[in-house]
């Protein structure tokens, strides 16, 4: 199993969309999301790869303008003894963060993720029903 890593616009979307194209089409996939999954040009996308090129998940992140990373969404069709799950695919994005020296992570995503309370993101207090902004202020370098 890998994880390969697509930035939307670079020459390879025919690949990225023909990896995730059943999960970017599949409705449960999009309520899991909480609405239709887009992209723009300098997205980063890492999708979950078998050894038979079957996509098993994807995450994807936008870098914005104010220096921080953007987990747009992240999904897993399973999770399994190798670790490959969603906890797998959100460290790739704390990975790529942390590699830019970005000093927070940040999703809106489920109130009761256990996965991102695992991992160290905090919810921030909201009165939305069921998705939060969840960060992930990393360590940066002393000045």
């Amino acid at each position: 199993m890998a994880i390969k890593e697509y930035v939307h616009g670079e020459g390879k979307d025919y690949q990225l969309w023909g990896n995730v194209g059943r999960f970017v089409m599949d409705r449960k996939v999009q309520e899991r999301m909480g609405n239709c999954i887009s992209s723009d040009p300098g997205d980063i996308w890492w999708v979950n790869l078998t050894h038979k090129s079957e996509t098993k998940g994807f995450a994807s992140a936008r870098e914005m303008k104010n220096g921080t990373l953007y987990l747009r969404y992240f999904y897993s069709a399973e999770q399994n003894a190798l670790g490959l799950s969603e906890e797998v695919l959100i460290k790739k994005a704390v990975n790529h963060a942390q590699a830019k020296g970005m000093p927070l992570v940040y999703t809106n995503w489920h109130k009761d993720s256990a996965v991102l309370q695992k991992m160290g993101f905090v919810a921030q207090m909201s009165k939305r029903k069921n998705f939060v902004r969840w960060e992930l202020k990393l360590k940066g370098e002393a000045s």
